[in-house]
């Protein structure tokens, strides 16, 4: 979980350029700067989930 200003760090996390990584974010927006980043200093496997509002028609809540 690294949020979009800290991006930068992200090789400190992740040095291996080949590393699974998967973005995602509220809206999508953010996720798409971020995949686009991390794809332009190296990052060969990013999979952009988008924003996590799309899935809220899965999402179910349990009441009690």
């Amino acid at each position: 979980n690294v949020p979009l200003p800290k991006l930068i760090t992200i090789y400190d996390i992740y040095p291996d350029m080949n590393e699974n990584l998967i973005v995602y974010c509220h809206s999508g927006a953010r996720s798409a700067r971020a995949a686009a980043f991390l794809d332009e200093i190296g990052y060969t496997n990013i999979l952009d989930l988008g924003g996590i509002i799309a899935y809220q028609k899965y999402l179910h809540s349990r009441e009690k």
